[in-house]
């Protein structure tokens, strides 16, 4: 397995700030609406930001899918911040990607970044096929 370097978090939280900003954001005015977001707080983002990043390393995907699945980690909880509102999870996570620069994403379109975070709560899948990461 490879080793993900400190140095690589801290470029994520560096180049990435404004959208982990949005998202920390988001989860305060969850909770003033009187969203309960449980063991799905703040920390929580990053813990699973880093499995993100392990898996990625664990499944020996490239090593620009890195970032993407960091950032897909950090935006996981969207789906719980608007409870039952699938229209208001989509524009959200349009919104978090629209603040992401455009070279970061060579590899691994937007698209499946979305795509990942709105199917993370599903099964695991055996059946050979590529499958979101989270």
């Amino acid at each position: 397995m490879r080793r993900v370097e400190e140095s690589f978090y801290r470029m994520c939280i560096d180049s990435f700030r404004v959208v982990v900003e949005a998202v920390l954001t988001d989860h305060v005015a969850a909770r003033q609406r009187g969203v309960d977001l449980a063991a799905h707080d703040e920390l929580h983002l990053f813990m699973v930001a880093d499995y993100a990043v392990q898996i990625c390393c664990l499944e020996r995907y490239h090593r620009n899918w890195l970032a993407p699945c960091w950032i897909a980690g950090i935006c996981h909880n969207t789906d719980r911040l608007f409870p039952g509102n699938q229209a208001m999870v989509q524009e959200t996570l349009e919104k978090y990607m629209a603040l992401l620069p455009d070279e970061t994403y060579e590899s691994l379109p937007k698209s499946s970044i979305i795509q990942a975070v709105l199917e993370h709560s599903g099964p695991n899948q055996e059946d050979g096929k590529d499958h979101s990461v989270i």
